[in-house]
């Protein structure tokens, strides 16, 4: 007589439950975010947030990020005008994308040579308070935050 091996083992059905329950996690951590290029804007100014304080602790000179409009660019030597480009970009100015805002408007960013965050081009003016920096498209939004002291940016 034969066996009739029909059906789904434990291990078998484990295993699909494994697999619903990852891919459930990964739809549900990306439900919050509803336009990854809002998000994708905001590492990228983070990372260039973070660029400008890595030149001032390698090279002993005021680097920042100047933000005016929907536009910021990278300076150096506390000179607003003595733009540098960053890396990969031919321009020196960078436009935010059509349909997004940053929030402060005109704001500037700079790092003395200890990589301490100021609020002024000279970085003379070290900022007492933790600065936020907002990207929005529509109703949606994403901070930035630097840390006052350290110029730390979570």
């Amino acid at each position: 007589m034969r066996e009739i091996d029909s059906g789904f083992s434990l291990i078998e059905l484990i295993g699909v439950l494994i697999l619903i329950a990852i891919i459930s996690a990964v739809v549900v951590s990306r439900i919050g975010i509803t336009s990854p290029d809002l998000y994708a804007q905001a590492e990228i100014l983070k990372t260039r947030i973070r660029y400008a304080q890595l030149k001032s602790f390698n090279s002993e000179r005021v680097w920042g990020v100047r933000i005016q409009g929907n536009k910021y660019w990278l300076f150096r030597d506390g000179d607003l005008s003595n733009r540098v480009p960053f890396p990969g970009e031919e321009s020196d100015t960078i436009s935010i994308p059509s349909g997004m805002s940053i929030s402060p408007n005109n704001m500037i960013i700079s790092f003395n040579f200890k990589g301490v965050p100021c609020t002024d081009q000279s970085g003379s003016n070290p900022q007492n308070t933790d600065r936020t920096i907002t990207i929005s498209s529509g109703g949606d939004s994403v901070s930035i935050q630097i840390t006052k002291n350290t110029g730390f940016i979570p």
